[in-house]
């Protein structure tokens, strides 16, 4: 296993502020990815590449699972 997941060695506050952190990142990347998917939409830039609908360019190209794929296409 990477270093990179072995989270023995960090404090308790060191551990909560990655945590935290981490969690903020994500929420950003989500937006990110969700403004993404709208302009995708928009432009169905999912039909030029031979997709029927930007759910199944999700999940057939992005490799978003099905439950991900429709979750952020009511997002958008």
């Amino acid at each position: 296993m990477s270093n990179r997941y072995r989270l023995v060695g960090l404090t308790n506050e060191e551990l909560l502020r990655a945590a935290s952190q981490l969690v903020t990142k994500t929420n950003e990347l989500t937006g990110d990815v969700l403004a993404h998917l709208v302009e995708v939409e928009v432009r169905m830039l999912y039909a030029e590449i031979g997709f029927p609908n930007l759910f199944s360019y999700c999940v057939e190209s992005l490799g978003l699972s099905e439950g991900a794929a429709g979750r952020r296409r009511a997002s958008g």
